[in-house]
């Protein structure tokens, strides 16, 4: 029987990705980290609340909001991938529908017309959503929406409506999932997928960049380690489970437009993009 695996980029069998929620001047301090140790994320992000100031958070900090400018400028690098989080942040789970709809729509829009890019990610602010927000955010070609329960493991989402990071960064047992990570065998089996996630501003209010340090310099600058966006960790599974197969499994057939990395009972194989490969005579 062929056994067939996923593998990332350069034959790697682990991934790692993460993502910070809001608008924050501390942001700009994670993105200089992520140049630093050679890392990607995700930003989800307000629409609505920037050059606003100081802002009272839920849990009684104050933060202070980027500009415009100073986001863009922020933001205008290979690391980074800009997501939606609600123009106002509100609570789309939460809300009447009509509001949700407008708070999702407006935030892509928005954000686009800010960064000049695509936006296809999703955050619901404060975790909250329903059946139909999802509906709703998928019909506004959003494709992914993180959620904020841990899922404690290193599995490859099968919803992506419902993608469960693997922990938060200040959460206790992250530095020991980073080292169960990092000790996996590598041996054939599904690919593995670490996903941190928080807000940037945590790192201010009792959880210190020194601590954030320890974390990102263990995780970085690791040969088996695919380091990569949200996005990009999802157009990249979504290649790999779109190969076709041919009846006798002799044969795989690349119908997207990204090279795809596998793992094969016959050895392993770079599936370049719109092209077929021969597994076995």
């Amino acid at each position: 029987m062929n056994k067939a695996i996923i593998l990332f980029p350069g034959f790697k069998p682990k991934a790692f990705t993460m993502s910070f929620d809001d608008d924050c001047d501390t942001n700009g301090r994670m993105v200089e980290l992520l140049k630093k140790y050679q890392l990607k994320a995700t930003f989800n992000l307000n629409g609505g609340q920037f050059a606003k100031g100081e802002r009272d958070g839920e849990l009684g900090f104050a933060k202070f909001n980027n500009t415009e400018e100073e986001a863009i400028e922020m933001f205008d690098n290979e690391y980074c991938e800009i997501a939606s989080h609600g123009y106002e942040h509100e609570c789309h789970g939460k809300i009447p529908t009509p509001d949700a709809m407008m708070d999702i729509i407006m935030d892509r829009l928005k954000l686009e017309e800010m960064f000049g890019k695509l936006v296809r990610g999703y955050v619901a602010p404060y975790g909250s959503y329903t059946d139909a927000t999802i509906e709703i955010a998928k019909n506004a070609g959003l494709v992914y929406n993180r959620t904020c329960k841990a899922s404690n493991d290193f599995l490859l989402p099968k919803n992506w409506f419902e993608w469960n990071p693997t922990c938060s960064i200040v959460e206790d047992q992250c530095m020991d999932l980073t080292r169960k990570f990092i000790a996996d065998p590598n041996s054939y089996y599904d690919g593995k997928l670490f996903y941190a996630w928080a807000h940037t501003y945590e790192f201010v209010n009792y959880y210190p960049w020194e601590k954030l340090e320890e974390f990102l310099k263990l995780i970085s600058f690791r040969d088996d380690i695919w380091y990569a966006t949200n996005i990009e960790i999802y157009d990249y599974v979504n290649a790999y489970r779109s190969l076709i197969y041919y009846a006798n499994a002799k044969k795989v057939y690349n119908p997207t437009q990204i090279d795809v990395w596998m793992g094969s009972s016959y050895g392993n194989f770079v599936i370049p993009a719109g092209q077929t490969v021969t597994l076995r005579k």
